[in-house]
């Protein structure tokens, strides 16, 4: 093997590496919130929502296939501190889309 095709194929497996990494913590993150989140105010609010639009012959939805957590659980928590919803679901997209830290949140 030459050098050259050595380098390309540690470069690729760093890659790899890097983004099995990220993949790891994105779902440590998601089953942290998911794990943590019951009982609070993320849940409580949008099951209530849920279960008033359903009709008696509707069985309700588990709450896991409902929501889809983006964010890790310290944004979370810190976000169940503002009690405007609007303002919360806004700062809980500007947060995702633009990759914030907690600091910048």
């Amino acid at each position: 093997m030459t050098e050259i095709m050595k380098t390309d194929l540690a470069e690729r497996i760093e890659r790899l590496i890097a983004e099995a990494r990220k993949r790891t913590v994105a779902a440590v993150n998601t089953t942290m919130v998911y794990t943590y989140a019951v009982g609070q105010p993320i849940f409580q609010t949008r099951s209530r929502k849920s279960s008033s639009l359903l009709t008696k012959s509707q069985k309700p939805q588990t709450l896991s296939a409902e929501l889809h957590f983006t964010l890790n659980w310290s944004h979370y928590l810190k976000l169940m501190r503002i009690e405007n919803p609007d303002e919360r679901r806004f700062y809980e997209i500007e947060a995702t889309e633009n990759n914030w830290s907690l600091r910048e949140l």
